[in-house]
């Protein structure tokens, strides 16, 4: 007979001393045979078969060795230098399988001085090296009985009544049997069990058996589940030799991994709790265990339990499937509070087209404190999600928040936050650009180091409609100023996205335009004025801006100047925009546009200038500027404009009016009235549209009026041959524009 591959020679021996034991029974079949034997299990140093040379008529010896003793002694090649005492094995059962080159050798026996089964597992192949298997399953498994150095862990007290205890070589497949099934206390799954090198445990239990984590599984909805658990417990495969014997060699490293996975529907407890944007996978939940040990691997420091649990995230349209895990180390576990956590990439958050890809957590928090107090009932869950967003050469944190009602998945909206104490224009401009592909703030000029502070970020989104707001703290001529950047798009998909840029003073002074006026009575005071910003690369463009094309955080810094409803033209450059009490104009305007004190106006109009937020002022001379406002109509019809002007000139009470505030460099600042004048000329009244000019560059200003007539004068003064048109009224008077005047 020829030299054969030691596993080959492992089998053939096996299956002789089982031909004789079994007094010649068919052993080449899967029909199991019944007998006795014992089993040793030795170093292949310390058996008398010589592995290299194995002839027929050694195998015919080794066969005549088991018929007279009934022993059968084995060398196994993982053993290494360690022997244990034979075992008695009953009712042994063989099947062989030549087709997949497979043989099980299994058999009750007494293990530990408890009843138990083992088994002897193995592949071959003619071509090289084979595989095999060494497995014992006692009825009453305690890992702290077997193991020492767990039996302070929550682990060593634990009582399996379904498991083994294998060594096997690396990459061996036990075959699907429902013999092996029944050893390891496992279901016949209907396929092969594949092994890893070293000690493995194969058990199923019910989770009440883990008394030590019962509390935190309960916490997690975890209660009445059966547990399929697996893993390495060490390397080395005289752990389980030594265990075998009752001797505990302190110098075995132990390596614990299990794991363990439960039904899809185990964890139903905490998934009743979940908000309507998170749904559980069809994927059960996972218990792992692990040793944290010292540098020898030999001394236990701690055990630690990891839940996995696969949910989806549903929002916007979009679905995201996250991996939740928790690491617990059970060592101090004092409560039940758990926190399982996920990462992915969320390609659209919050379905926002032109958004950049954000590394995603989700978060679910159970404060286990009904569990820890032994109180039915379910414990608080709080679900967060979470991401980090770059802003230039800045981070921020994302918390979102979603909303929507179970089973609505396309009503779910959210929106998400953060908060940073700093920021830069510059950075703002940098994130801009990523986000649009546009440079409109860099060319707003705003000087990239200018500096913002108490920032806010926040994400919208609400039905096909995408919000981005950043708000800020900054400085303007000398003072804080309240600065809001938006972007928003509606539509699916990229839609267009609109830039908004906007800075709201709570107080402030001409002056603060233009330095010159100070102290001057042009130097006009306003409680609270809005600064909308355009690029002026879209000259020639002008845009409608509606109250009701903006979020609440974007309309509340205009209404204080414009209120809850308005619509503005907004121009390249600065549209700047002011809340004005009549009472702070100068007195003599204020009685010529017959407005009472208590009254306000709007100022709006365009400045051509650039603003540097660093500096707080403009950073260059402001030429010439214009603010409009439209004057409520007139309660009367006696009023005159200015005073001492004809009697014979009334204003118009009916006509629409407006008042304009000028400037020219380098300080001249100018009042126009424009409204209907009325003037009884000829006998009839005739109907001018006027401008009023009143110059406010001291106290003492100049009041200029001119305009036109409406329609023809038919015979003037009784001149019978003369039609006038193009009928021009002028005035020019004087004006007390200090308060006093």
């Amino acid at each position: 007979m020829p030299n054969l591959p030691a596993i080959q020679r492992f089998f053939l021996a096996a299956v002789a001393s089982t031909l004789l034991a079994t007094a010649g029974a068919a052993a080449n079949s899967s029909n199991p045979s019944r007998s006795a034997l014992r089993l040793r299990l030795v170093p292949p140093d310390q058996t008398q078969i010589d592995l290299d040379k194995l002839s027929f008529a050694e195998v015919s010896a080794l066969i005549e060795g088991v018929q007279a003793d009934g022993e059968l002694v084995l060398p196994l090649p993982f053993a290494g230098k360690s022997s244990f005492t034979p075992i008695e094995v009953r009712e042994v059962e063989v099947t062989l399988d030549a087709e997949k080159h497979t043989l099980v050798l299994a058999g009750s026996a007494i293990v530990r001085g408890r009843g138990g089964r083992v088994f002897l597992s193995g592949t071959y192949s003619g071509s090289g090296p084979g595989q095999y298997a060494f497995g014992v399953a006692p009825d009453r498994l305690v890992l702290g009985e077997w193991f020492p150095a767990l039996a302070a862990t929550p682990l060593g007290s634990v009582v399996y009544v379904k498991a083994g205890l294998v060594v096997a070589s690396a990459g061996h497949k036990l075959p699907a049997s429902a013999l092996v099934a029944g050893i390891l206390g496992l279901e016949d799954a209907g396929k092969d069990l594949e092994l890893k090198a070293g000690v493995t445990l194969h058990s199923t239990l019910a989770v009440q058996s883990l008394p030590a984590v019962g509390q935190l599984l309960a916490a997690l909805g975890i209660e009445q589940a059966e547990l399929r658990q697996s893993g390495r417990i060490g390397s080395s495969a005289d752990l389980l030799l030594a265990a075998l014997d009752g001797k505990d060699k302190k110098d075995i490293p132990l390596e614990l991994e299990l794991h363990s996975e439960l039904e899809a529907t185990a964890m139903k407890g905490l998934q009743e709790r979940l908000p309507p944007w998170i749904k559980p996978t069809s994927f059960g939940p996972s218990l792992d265990f692990t040793l944290k040990t010292g540098k020898d691997r030999t001394q236990v420091e701690e055990l630690v339990m990891k839940v996995t649990h696969q949910v989806k995230v549903e929002v916007a349209g979009e679905s995201l499937e996250f991996s939740l895990s928790a690491e617990v180390e059970t060592k101090n576990l004092k409560d039940a509070k758990v926190t399982l956590t996920g990462k992915r990439t969320w390609n659209h958050p919050l379905g926002i087209e032109w958004l950049s890809a954000l590394e995603t957590t989700l978060a679910l928090v159970v404060d286990g404190k009904a569990a820890s107090a032994g109180k039915a009932g379910k414990d608080e869950l709080k679900a967060t999600l979470t991401s980090s967003l770059r802003v230039g050469s800045v981070e921020a944190a994302l918390e979102f928040e979603i909303e929507g009602e179970k089973g609505k998945k396309d009503e779910l909206k959210g929106h998400a936050t953060a908060r940073l104490e700093h920021l830069t224009i510059g950075d703002l401009a940098s994130f801009a650009s990523t986000l649009t592909g546009t440079s409109f703030l860099s060319d707003l000029q705003l000087g990239d180091a200018a500096a913002l502070d108490k920032v806010s970020l926040t994400l919208k989104h609400e039905k096909e409609k995408n919000t981005l707001e950043v708000s800020a703290t900054a400085g303007l001529g000398g003072a804080k100023a309240d600065l809001l950047f938006t972007l928003t798009s509606t539509g699916a998909g990229k839609g267009k996205v609109e830039p908004l840029f906007v800075i709201k003073r709570s107080a402030g002074h001409m002056s603060d335009l233009v330095p010159a006026l100070a102290g001057k009575p042009g130097d006009l005071e306003f409680p609270e004025s809005v600064w909308t910003l355009t690029p002026p690369k879209a000259a020639g463009v002008s845009k409608a801006l509606s109250s009701a094309d903006l979020g609440p955080t974007a309309r509340e810094f205009f209404q204080g100047v414009y209120g809850p409803d308005f619509k503005l033209e907004l121009k390249p450059g600065i549209q700047f925009g002011a809340a004005l009490p009549v009472g702070k104009l100068p007195s003599a305007l204020v009685q010529a546009l017959g407005l009472e004190t208590s009254a306000s106006l709007v100022l709006e109009g365009s400045l051509a200038m650039s603003l540097d937020l660093g500096k707080g002022r403009p950073s260059a001379s402001l030429q010439s500027l214009e603010l409009n406002a439209e004057l409520p109509r007139m309660a009367g019809v006696g009023s005159r404009l200015p005073e001492g002007l004809p009697s014979w000139m009334r204003l118009d009470s009916s006509s629409q009016r407006s008042l304009t505030v000028r400037f020219a460099a380098p300080s001249s600042v100018a009042f126009l009235l424009t409204n209907d004048v009325l003037a009884d000329l000829d006998g009839q009244t005739r109907h001018f549209q006027i401008s009023t000019e009143v110059s406010a560059d001291s106290k003492q200003g100049k009041a200029r009026l001119s305009g036109q007539m409406v329609g023809e004068w038919k015979q003037p003064f009784g001149l019978k041959a003369l039609n006038l048109r193009d009928v021009t009224l002028a005035a020019e008077g004087k004006a007390q524009t200090g308060q006093g005047g």
